[in-house]
């Protein structure tokens, strides 16, 4: 993942005033950086931060973008959609708000697809159906969407090849991927790192589960959490949740979800080929919050489906890798099937690797549910 702008945070509706006001400004432009949320004024360039705590001024004060403009809409079924225009011909990155209540674990399809949810398909068996509703039972508060989206951070690139181009390196990804082809759900559920010290004072990393970007694959659609130390800022604050499509998107979008160390995270990506649009779902199981997103107007090969732990780009130079230590994904997959479903032929479990081949990190077996560890070894 090149380490991009956290371009997006969607600040739901929530309180009746706020609702009301999205409502009553159906199909109304706010221009991104004119609107200013409730926050400081001056915000601490130079740190990791959430940029929804600051207004779209500050953040440019620091050299972050903000969206062109956002367009909120009301929704058939109640609630709303927010889209953001992405500067620099990004595309639109929209964001749900369902109506106060909504249970996404017992909605009708049709009501899942017009908040934003995707569900995975039945046809391969019940597993990874199971691990989404366990989540989205958990999942009950929907963020509220921000008046703009953030970017200009890191950017999540697709897998680079180890040093000799060795069967299971990778110069950037550690993790699993599934290369069975034909993807349009991948989902990932992990305890957010306890990042320690490092001897690298600047660094940084990405977990997410993604859809696309293995062997030169230029399609990725991808969602999950960042860290970044020292002169490293993703764009927004460490264990904020984001989401990145590339090659449309430049940089990470930080989304109005935050996590913490030790805390369960979700995230799920899916594509809709007849839409020609990504979807997806993150989440902060331990606090209940959630975020719902799509951005359209890509491709997507289907080729493979992951969950991995990255270290980004910054003007397309690899970063240092954070120390994130061991930590544990707690399933994993693609389609409806675990990653320990897949044979030894059908998934590959990648080691990170510096330029002279030498061990940055490598992952542990995959056990039930897709379940496997990951192990930070050295920052470069």
């Amino acid at each position: 993942m090149s380490v991009g702008t956290s371009a997006a945070s969607s600040a739901r509706v929530r309180s009746a005033v706020a609702l009301g006001a999205a409502l009553a400004a159906f199909g109304s432009v706010v221009s991104g950086a004119a609107a200013d949320s409730p926050a400081s004024a001056s915000a601490p360039c130079g740190t990791n931060f959430d940029p929804y705590s600051y207004t779209a001024s500050a953040l440019n004060s620091c050299g972050l973008s903000t969206s062109v403009s956002a367009v909120t809409s009301a929704l058939p079924g109640g609630g709303s959609e927010t889209a953001y225009t992405l500067p620099g011909g990004q595309g639109v990155t929209t964001l749900y708000s369902p109506p106060a209540g909504f249970d996404p674990a017992t909605a009708s399809s049709a009501q899942l697809e017009e908040y934003g949810f995707a569900v995975p398909s039945t046809s391969d068996g019940l597993l990874a159906l199971e691990s989404w509703q366990g989540a989205m039972s958990q999942l009950t508060k929907s963020a509220p969407n921000p008046p703009f989206l953030a970017v200009g951070g890191a950017s999540a690139g697709g897998e680079l090849p180890g040093a000799g181009a060795y069967p299971g390196t990778s110069g950037n990804w550690s993790g699993y991927q599934a290369n069975t082809g034909g993807f349009a759900f991948s989902y990932a559920s992990w305890k957010e790192p306890t990042y320690g010290g490092s001897r690298c004072s600047s660094n940084s990393a990405v977990v997410w589960d993604g859809i696309g970007g293995a062997n030169g694959d230029p399609y990725l659609g991808q969602d999950g959490t960042a860290h970044g130390q020292g002169n490293d800022q993703p764009g927004g604050a460490n264990h904020q949740m984001w989401e990145e499509v590339l090659p449309q998107q430049k940089s990470l979008v930080p989304l109005p979800v935050i996590g913490a160390a030790g805390h369960e995270m979700y995230a799920n990506t899916s594509w809709y080929a007849s839409k020609h649009e990504y979807t997806g779902t993150v989440g902060d199981i331990t606090s209940n919050s959630y975020k719902n997103w799509s951005h359209a107007g890509n491709w997507s090969s289907s080729d493979t489906a992951e969950a991995i732990v990255e270290r980004p780009s910054y003007n397309n130079q690899l970063r240092d890798l954070s120390n994130f230590q061991t930590m544990s994904f707690t399933t994993s997959g693609g389609n409806s099937t675990p990653m320990n479903d897949f044979s030894k032929a059908q998934r590959t479990g990648l080691e990170m690797v510096d330029g002279a081949g030498n061990d940055m990190a490598n992952v542990g077996g995959v056990g039930s549910n897709g379940s496997f560890s990951d192990t930070q070894h050295s920052c470069s």
